[in-house]
């Protein structure tokens, strides 16, 4: 499955943006919700990951029951925490507010650009390069620390400028006038790790739920 959105205040970039996604034939579904400065991208593998201007990266299925106003709501208010299972999405509740969510496991990521002509969130890196109305610059310390270390950058940096990671367990609330602002819906719990047997006990438990994802996320169609 994957996911791209762009955001602008100017018509002309915003055409051009979905002109691009549109003629690339890289994406099941392209459009802009609520008629909204939001073109949306998306393919996924069930008729569940996007409904009602919502779209899934992961947990589609799972989250089958849940409508999309509760998924803006719960996403506004923080209140994801009792949803089964992981997910990732993207909800479009009205033409001038949108909403990101990564799950807590961070399996899909999201990662989002902040441009001087428009902005950007997807599931790809790669799409994101791909589909930027501006040219990429590359962040050499980022880079390097990649490099050097073998792992990504702190703070949610990546290889290029002006795209940040969104951290797992964090969602990001876009509103008119008032751009993006992230916050955290999800912390470790504290306390004592388990002693003893329990260890294996919570691996066979493990074992069993990334078995039950990746048979949900395979395409059953072959």
């Amino acid at each position: 499955m994957k996911f791209i959105a762009f955001h602008s205040e100017d018509p002309r970039v915003l055409q051009a943006l979905e002109l691009d996604l549109l003629t690339s034939r890289q994406f099941d579904w392209v459009g802009r919700p609520h008629n909204s400065g939001w073109v949306v991208a998306h393919s996924g593998l069930s008729p569940l990951d996007r409904r009602d201007n919502t779209f899934f990266v992961e947990g589609g299925e799972r989250l089958a029951d849940v409508g999309s106003e509760e998924l803006a709501r719960r996403a506004r208010d923080s209140s994801l925490r009792t949803l089964p299972g992981d997910f990732t999405y993207a909800c479009f509740p009205s033409q001038t507010e949108a909403c990101f969510v990564r799950s807590v496991a961070g399996t899909a990521p999201l990662f989002v650009w902040h441009g001087s002509s428009a902005l950007g969130v997807a599931s790809r890196l790669t799409d994101l390069t791909r589909y930027l109305p501006e040219e990429p610059r590359l962040d050499h310390l980022a880079i390097a620390i990649l490099i050097r270390f073998a792992f990504m950058p702190p703070a949610g940096r990546t290889p290029l400028e002006a795209v940040s990671l969104l951290e797992y367990g964090a969602s990001l609330q876009w509103s008119s006038g008032r751009g993006f602002r992230s916050k955290r819906w999800w912390y470790p719990p504290r306390g004592e790790l388990p002693a003893g047997a329990r260890f294996a006990e919570h691996a066979v438990e493990l074992r069993s739920m990334l078995l039950d994802g990746l048979e949900r996320s395979l395409d059953k169609a072959g």
